[in-house]
């Protein structure tokens, strides 16, 4: 069995995140949708990868297993998690300026700049333990420098497949796209706020559990 194929199990059960899936339809149903998505993308493969080569250079230097520290990344992944929480909550109980409270939905969809966007992507797509398991299979095949990141590179394409996804179907056919994306676009123009709290708070909700899930 080569490599890929032992890996990719690993790899399908990290891409299963729903909120970067919603995250990214949120963002190309905004103006300058795909610019916003694609800066998503960006944030989700800097955190992705990075944390890939980081560890596969951990683990050649010093030969430890990932699963020998489980509270590093759990800890990672809870204190993210909980931030996300905060930034949800502030957002549910921040007070509208007089005249607002009843037109929130009347406005343009709120164009969150494209650094939060970036941080975002950056901290939802925090490494999971079936990335770690991948990556560990990696590291104990005693590949090359070259082989290494090539099978990175797999392995992450295929951990990213939720945020990917979108954005082809978008760029394949923008036609289709565009009609389902202006429904979706109207729905979040009435249900901004919402929406924001659901993602901020669910996905810190989501970041928490994992990460006590992976300390037990």
């Amino acid at each position: 069995m080569t490599l890929f194929a032992q890996t990719l199990p690993f790899a399908l059960v990290a891409a299963f995140f729903p909120p970067g899936l919603a995250a990214v339809i949120w963002l190309l149903a905004l103006p300058q949708g795909r610019a916003r998505a694609l800066t998503y993308l960006i944030g989700a493969a800097t955190s992705t990868v990075g944390s890939g080569v980081a560890i596969l250079l951990l683990l050649e230097g010093t030969g430890a297993v990932p699963d020998g520290h489980p509270g590093i990344v759990a800890g990672a992944r809870m204190t993210v998690g909980t931030m996300l929480l905060v930034f949800g909550v502030l957002v549910a109980v921040r007070k509208s300026a007089p005249g607002t409270s009843q037109n929130w939905g009347a406005r343009r969809p709120t164009r969150p700049h494209f650094g939060w966007i970036f941080v975002l992507g950056v901290v939802m797509w925090t490494p999971s333990f079936t990335y770690l398991a991948a990556l560990e299979l990696i590291a104990d095949n005693h590949l090359g420098p070259i082989g290494k990141a090539v099978h990175l590179f797999l392995v992450d394409g295929v951990v990213l497949l939720m945020v990917e996804v979108p954005l082809i179907v978008q760029a394949v056919a923008p036609r289709w796209a565009g009609r389902q994306l202006h429904v979706a676009s109207e729905r979040i123009c009435l249900y901004t706020r919402p929406i924001a709290v659901l993602f901020a708070s669910g996905g810190g909700l989501f970041l928490i559990a994992t990460g006590l899930s992976e300390l037990v």
